[in-house]
């Protein structure tokens, strides 16, 4: 039997397809890739409330300096150089932030996946 040309069998089959679809399409989501210009810094997780996880990768043109920072006193808690083409993983508590220094004279582009969804986001000038 068919409904609308199409085999009863077959509709579990799209149901499956079209779950997967929605499950791709969000493990999708939770990446992102920003760009960083010389002689900036982009700050994450300002607002975050909860323990999160983010993988890191340098896909651009050169060093960028990775710092998790006190929200409250600013102090550098953890850190590292991330040469291009790198990539590394850095666990962060919900007392702090992670910023990224691109202390070079050519825009950096940095992918990162976040295991929870962060609030805070944002590009400054340099800081010492």
């Amino acid at each position: 039997m068919t409904l609308s040309g199409i085999k009863y069998k077959t509709i579990p089959m799209i149901k499956q397809l079209f779950f997967l679809l929605l499950v791709s399409i969000s493990l999708i989501s939770c990446k992102t890739a920003s760009t960083i210009p010389a002689q900036q810094e982009l700050v994450l997780g300002e607002s975050a409330d909860r323990n999160y996880r983010a993988t890191i990768r340098n896909i651009g043109p050169a060093e960028i300096k990775v710092a998790a920072r006190d929200k409250v006193t600013n102090k550098q808690t953890q850190g590292f150089g991330l040469n291009r083409r790198s990539s590394a993983k850095v666990y962060l508590s919900d007392k702090e932030k992670i910023v990224f220094s691109n202390r070079s004279n050519v825009a950096v582009k940095v992918r990162f996946k976040l295991s929870e969804e962060v609030d805070g986001m944002r590009l400054q000038a340099l800081q010492n």
